[in-house]
């Protein structure tokens, strides 16, 4: 309990200081929130675990630092220690990740892979599973490449592109952490990637494919509809930029079309929306679509 309450501490924390950088600076907001987040974790990490006290520890490094954690067993780099909390609660917490597999061999489609941690959690699911990574920010594909290596996975392709409609190649944009893209401009720091359509690897029967690549799934999903039904479960992180017309309807028809049932969680949550037009990274809603067939 201790654990989550933490957790949720450090997430209430982070989307005030992403809210308030907007509006006073990121200096400033930086050094308020992790202030902020010393006096929570200082208070609570006697009473936590061996576990609670390593993610007590990690939330006191500065956002955007290179850390490194034996909380998964070997060792475990990550670029950002918010980002981190936030998937450890999400992925190895809350097991959003979690499904039964037809077979003792699933094949996996990570879409967005980011340093790791949903792929480590699945291969741990169904240590036999073949999972095929893309993720194309090179910074955090090294890291990428560097976990699954320490663990010593097999049958674990690594690609270092973006997934996208159309083969060939484009700007992403690198926000440090979870949220680089190559639909939203969230960031100087920007790379030409290599983008490939996710159809080539529809061909054949998918266990389980997680798209997160912060706004590029309103058209990948397009790209994909007709191979949608070689597709037994789907995770869609599903993101509303203020700036472009909303897609949601447009997601689920495809999805309904194809045969799965979905369920809808929250993941970025604020209070009285019809008057708080507060963004986060310039989305206005954010959610976590889970697509499952009942048969």
């Amino acid at each position: 309990m201790a654990v989550r309450i933490i957790i949720i501490l450090l997430e209430r924390v982070n989307l005030l200081c992403a809210i308030l950088t907007i509006k006073i600076g990121l200096n400033a907001i930086e050094e308020i929130c992790m202030n902020i987040i010393r006096k929570i974790t200082d208070k609570v990490s006697s009473k936590l675990s061996a576990e609670g006290r390593e993610l007590s520890r990690i939330s006191k490094i500065p956002r955007y630092e290179l850390g490194k954690t034996d909380l998964l067993g070997p060792e475990f780099k990550f670029v950002d220690s918010i980002s981190f909390l936030h998937g450890y609660e999400e992925i190895f917490l809350d097991k959003i990740y979690n499904f039964k597999a037809s077979n003792k061999k699933p094949l996996i489609i990570d879409c967005g892979a980011n340093i790791g941690l949903a792929t480590i959690y699945l291969k741990k699911l169904y240590p036999e599973a073949s999972v095929i990574c893309f993720e194309p920010d090179p910074k955090i594909f090294e890291i990428l490449k560097f976990n699954i290596e320490s663990f010593a996975f097999k049958d674990v392709q690594l690609e270092n592109k973006a997934i996208s409609d159309v083969d060939g190649t484009t700007t992403f944009y690198s926000e440090g952490g979870f949220s680089g893209s190559i639909n939203n401009n969230v960031s100087d720091n920007k790379y030409d990637v290599e983008t490939q359509r996710l159809s080539h690897f529809l061909t054949k029967k998918v266990n389980f494919l997680k798209i997160d690549i912060e706004g590029a799934e309103n058209f990948v999903i397009h790209e994909i509809q007709n191979n949608l039904p070689q597709v037994e479960n789907i995770f869609i992180e599903y993101h509303s930029h203020v700036d472009e017309e909303q897609k949601l309807d447009e997601i689920l028809l495809m999805l309904k079309t194809a045969g799965f049932r979905y369920h809808i969680l929250e993941a970025f949550v604020r209070s009285e929306p019809f008057i708080n037009r507060e963004t986060l990274l310039g989305m206005d809603c954010q959610l976590n679509i889970i697509g499952f067939r009942e048969n």
